[in-house]
This record gives structure tokens, sequence and C-alpha cells, in this order.
């Protein structure tokens, strides 16, 4: 087994993006005054959401594509799972906090959920075959 070097790269983007939607989080609820949950703002729940649902889907998947590239997998295939996922996470909450109905939330959160989704699944699928 190798150290996932490749994944190791791809964090501190992916901290960057988590980082900046947790701070938005903050911001809106200082502004709000909303100490917890969303006190009904519309704005401050999907900044709720993009953040968690991020949380929610990045750590798995990036544990699947550390575990293909220590196994030994292609850097093009890890760098091609990683980079997509990169694009989907930037993708994903932007649609999330465009206003509902635009092209920029269809495609930013329909985009980012399906492009997630699917490296989800197939680096699951991937590290089951080589195990």
């Amino acid at each position: 087994m190798t150290t996932p070097e490749i994944t190791l790269g791809y964090l501190a983007p992916l901290a960057g993006i988590f980082s900046i939607l947790s701070l938005l989080v903050v911001a809106l609820r200082a502004k709000n005054d909303i100490p917890y949950g969303d006190g009904g703002n519309d704005h401050l729940l999907h900044a709720i959401r993009a953040h968690g649902n991020f949380a929610e889907w990045v750590p798995l998947t990036v544990m699947l594509i550390a575990g293909l590239e220590a196994l030994g997998s292609s850097a093009t295939l890890v760098h091609a799972l990683l980079a997509t996922l990169l694009v989907a996470r930037v993708l994903h909450p932007i649609g999330l906090l465009s206003r509902v109905g635009t092209p920029s939330y269809f495609v930013g959160r329909i985009a980012g959920a399906l492009s997630t989704w699917a490296v989800l699944s197939l680096s699951a699928i991937l590290l089951a075959l080589r195990v």
C-alpha cells in the first residue's frame, strides 16, 4: 500500500470550500441574530444545507478514493474522480444558494448532486472490485 498523495493534495481545496461554507453560515447567523437553527430565514436554511450536504457526502467519498489510490489505482483515475468531486462540490452550493428556478439553481444543484453521487458510487464499486 502507498500513501494516497494525490488524494491528500485535493484535501486543501476541499477544506477551503468547507471553510467558506462554514463561514457563510456563521456570517448569516450573526447578521440575522440567529444563534441556532435557521430562524425561518430561507437564505440561512440554504447555507446550512449547502454546508451540511458537503459534510455528509465529501468525507466518505474522499476516503473511498484514498483507498483506491492506496491500493494502487492509476493516477489518472484518482485525479479524474477527485477533480470531478471538486467541481461538483463547487457547483452544488452555487445551486443551493441561487434563487429557486434559475438556471444556476438547476445546473448547480442537479449537476453537483449527480456528479457527487456518481463519484461516490463509482469509487465504491471500484474499491469493492479491488478488495
